[in-house]
């Protein structure tokens, strides 16, 4: 690259940081763990991109979205994996928190899997502790809860 684009990439760089370092210091406001900048309300909207969930959320638990089909009293369980092939690197959509926060999005998934059940699915969402500096992740301290149940029509 020419010489003289040399200080608009250094510009473009330090810019960079400082619109990542602000939209960390407006995350931890967010937090309660630092105190607002000026002018907070227009700089929230500004940083809304360095404040996206990706770049500022350190998760210490991994995640997984089980799901029963009711018949005659008994459940049996649905592969969702099988059912709905995964064709991104983060992985399948339902296994995202904001998934497992919206009864709209599980009550949709329920009745997309109804066919597979005459009376009911049910929804349990199983969490576990990460383990940091290994490639296998054990279900150590895992925790489970049952998100809901649906009748299907």
């Amino acid at each position: 690259m020419p010489e003289r684009f040399r200080e608009l990439k250094v510009a473009a760089l330090l810019g960079l940081m400082l619109y990542f370092g602000l939209a960390y210091r407006v995350s931890l406001t967010n937090l309660g763990v630092a105190k607002p900048p000026l002018g907070l309300p227009a700089i929230q909207a500004f940083t809304w991109l360095g404040r996206w969930r990706m770049f500022t959320e350190l998760r210490d638990r991994h995640s997984d979205l089980l799901a029963e089909a009711g018949r005659g009293g008994a459940w049996s369980a649905i592969d969702l994996a099988a059912r709905y092939p995964n064709h991104w690197d983060e992985g399948p959509g339902y296994l995202r928190d904001d998934f497992y926060g919206d009864p709209r999005r599980l009550e949709a998934l329920a009745l997309d899997l109804c066919g597979l059940s005459d009376e009911a699915v049910r929804f349990t969402r199983v969490t576990w502790a990460k383990s940091p500096g290994q490639h296998e992740q054990p279900h150590i301290a895992e925790d489970r809860s049952v998100l809901g149940s649906f009748d299907c029509p």
